[in-house]
């Protein structure tokens, strides 16, 4: 091992005093920086990969050194043993299965047997292994050393440094904000895209990681089941488990319950920017406060009014000559509790930011459009929803992120019945890891989602250039 250790603390030291010494003959007349990349990579890896090479052979050559120890170690001690049970007239009874032979995880190795002999086969496979997983870890060392020698070398490390050091001032004020995004926000999601990749649960989150490693399994679970519908004598049977029924559920909630509150807000966002209108302040006041209560207050009082036997809403009903209805029975009377919640929550954010958008347009363009005989009508398509466009599209972007992602209403109202047919992603990945404890799963589950979020605000943005004029 202290061979290995020189050899891991000179080895970079050489490899980089060979890049520079590469440096000044690469830069030569024609010489260019790409093919001081060139050699640099070449001298990086090969260096790394003779490195690698003894590494993994010293340390399949320790373990094997270290089962032989363990074996003779083994033996010694029942040899002794068997002496003092000889010597004091007690007959010694001998165990063939060694149960002390286990990793650190509690499973058997089987590498030494009962008779103290090392079993060959079982240790050429630990060794192998170890080897494996050494060998992932290297290659993966590797790779970072690479993307940061390129860093370094092609000048985007000075290039970083600079500026930091021109701007140390505001990097110094903004660096407690960065590191908490760090530490609550990327941390945590580069551990949940690394989770994904694995098949950890509640009953196996003990096991190292090369027993977990699945690579693209869980994705291609989720992607790759396309079992949502099935004809039967009896009709149409749907898999409401399966990601694209979700998907589909999500995509409807969305869709609807930014419509709802788009329709309603820019309504009353027309009315309370009409002139004259008496009581406007007591009318925003009392149409913001769904907005300022709690969303999951909101959530169960309308869980409350909607409840077959009790609920004010079945009772209005009964009021009026009609039967009670099971909202929470079907699919679709279901989800039409969680869309009247969502848009009692919603509309009074859209009023607010349409309001402010009305009021921002000058009055002396609706008097021109008056003047040129334009109706309320053609004043409304050719004026208000023109200038309202950049108010709007930033404020249905985020409407959409937040509907898309409304935990609270669909666990708190619904709770997803029937029998799941309700759930969006988010709901359905909290259950995955908080119900079924299928952490990686849901860690997989949680990815795809931010993937589809992603590409909706790419593509949104592109088709609304709500970006182009910011520079």
């Amino acid at each position: 091992m202290t061979i290995a250790a020189t050899l891991a603390i000179v080895l970079p030291a050489l490899v980089m005093l060979g890049l520079g010494w590469l440096v000044p003959v690469l830069r030569a007349p024609g010489g260019s920086r790409w093919g001081q990349a060139l050699a640099a990579i070449a001298v990086f890896s090969l260096g790394f990969y003779f490195f690698g090479q003894y590494g993994l052979d010293r340390a399949g050559t320790l373990e094997l050194e270290l089962n032989q120890s363990l074996a003779a170690e083994y033996q010694s001690l029942r040899d002794s043993a068997r002496v003092l049970a000889s010597d004091a007239g007690v007959n010694l009874i001998e165990n063939g299965d060694n149960l002390w032979d286990v990793d650190d995880y509690q499973r058997p190795l089987a590498l030494v047997r009962g008779s103290g002999e090392l079993d060959s086969e079982a240790t050429d496979r630990q060794v192998e292994a170890r080897r494996g997983f050494l060998g992932n870890a290297m290659r993966g060392n590797w790779v970072s050393g690479l993307v940061l020698l390129l860093f370094i070398g092609l000048g985007y490390g000075q290039r970083v440094w600079r500026t930091v050091v021109e701007h140390r001032d505001a990097y110094l004020y903004v660096t407690p904000a960065m590191l908490g995004m760090l530490l609550l926000v990327m941390f945590p999601f580069a551990y949940g895209v690394a989770l994904s990749f694995t098949d950890m649960t509640l009953f196996n989150e003990n096991l190292p990681l090369r027993d977990l490693w699945v690579g693209l399994k869980n994705y291609v679970d989720i992607l790759g089941d396309f079992n949502v519908a099935r004809r039967t004598e009896e009709g149409w049977i749907f898999n409401y488990k399966n990601f694209y029924w979700t998907f589909y559920i999500t995509i409807c909630w969305t869709v609807f319950n930014v419509l709802i509150g788009v329709s309603i807000g820019l309504v009353l966002a027309l009315a309370l920017n009409t002139k004259g209108l008496r009581g406007k302040s007591i009318y925003r006041i009392l149409l913001i406060l769904p907005w300022a209560v709690p969303n999951y207050i909101t959530a169960l009082t309308w869980r409350g009014m909607f409840h077959q036997q009790f609920g004010v809403i079945n009772q209005a009903i009964q009021m009026f000559g009609g039967e009670p209805v099971a909202w929470f029975d079907g699919v679709f009377p279901s989800f039409i509790t969680g869309l009247a919640t969502n848009g009692w929550l919603s509309f009074p954010f859209m009023m607010v930011v349409i309001l402010g958008g009305l009021q921002s347009i000058s009055a002396d363009m609706y008097e021109a459009a008056r003047v040129e005989g334009a109706t309320r009508w053609q004043q409304f398509r050719h004026i208000t929803l023109p200038l309202l466009k950049p108010t709007l599209i930033p404020a249905i972007i985020i409407s959409v992120v937040w509907t898309f992602n409304m935990f609270n209403i669909i666990f708190l109202v619904s709770g997803g019945e029937p029998g799941g047919a309700n759930e969006i992603l988010i709901t359905q990945a909290y259950k995955l890891a908080f119900e079924q404890y299928r952490y990686a799963y849901a860690a997989a589950y949680s990815v795809v989602i931010f993937l589809i979020l992603l590409t909706y605000g790419v593509f949104q943005n592109k088709m609304s250039k709500a970006t182009e004029n910011v520079a």
